[in-house]
């Protein structure tokens, strides 16, 4: 796939090369994030329906968040008081979708992920 990506940056002219390079970047961040998300669901034991519902929950709430944190009008304050209500209001569509007790064990896989994750951060 690098080789591919090497052999298609030559191929594109100059003026197209950093466009096309950012857009395959942002590629990747995505099949990255999707990656991950669906490792999370399989940890939770989720089917293929609950993990679509959870993926098409976190794009929505993601775009929401970004809106927010993007509001230059906002204060600090009031865009970490608008995040945590969103936050919650996520939290129930998740246990609306999948029910309590799964719902929990996506907020565990979340976080033993997020451990996992900060302690391979923190050890590099």
């Amino acid at each position: 796939r690098i080789a591919w990506k090497e052999q298609k940056l030559r191929e594109v002219d100059s003026l197209n090369q950093v466009k096309w390079k950012m857009e395959t970047e942002v590629a990747e961040q995505s099949y990255a994030a999707e990656r991950v998300q669906n490792e999370i669901c399989k940890s939770a034991k989720l089917n293929d329906y609950q993990s679509s519902q959870v993926s098409i929950i976190n794009q929505e709430f993601s775009q929401k968040n970004k809106l927010i944190s993007e509001n230059t009008e906002l204060t600090p304050e009031l865009k970490s008081q608008q995040i945590a209500t969103l936050n919650e209001e996520k939290k129930s569509r998740l246990v609306a979708v999948l029910g309590k007790s799964k719902a929990r064990k996506l907020e565990k896989a979340q976080a033993e992920y997020d451990k996992m994750n900060t302690a391979v951060v923190k050890g590099n």
